[in-house]
């Protein structure tokens, strides 16, 4: 994990400051539930990104809360989780926080 960390920080770190990136692609990338809470953080920083795709992961409920979390925060128009290893009851975490972002205009977080 930490080599995963230390090779996605410049990518997270220049998130909030972005002004140009509209779709992320991050799907396979072996990406654990600390790293989705990082992005998810600077990710409500910025507000041009509008897709982002994170299916084959190993977000878990814990990183899938995390993005949940910071989901009213964001301006994304589409969210893509599937292949990851959260448990069906976590996708709950996503559906309470969409009356709050209204932006969002498709997810998919099937397993």
């Amino acid at each position: 994990e930490s080599v995963c960390r230390q090779s996605f920080a410049p990518i997270i770190s220049s998130l909030p400051s972005n002004l140009s990136l509209q779709t992320l692609i991050l799907s396979g990338n072996n990406l654990g539930d600390d790293i989705v809470g990082c992005l998810a953080d600077a990710l409500t920083m910025n507000s041009t990104l509008q897709e982002l795709h994170l299916q084959h992961n190993r977000i878990t409920d814990k990183g899938l809360g995390a993005l949940a979390s910071c989901l009213p925060h964001m301006k994304l128009h589409t969210l893509l989780l599937s292949r990851n290893p959260y448990n069906k009851g976590a996708s709950e975490h996503i559906l309470r926080s969409l009356p709050h972002n209204t932006t969002l205009h498709g997810t998919a977080t099937t397993l």
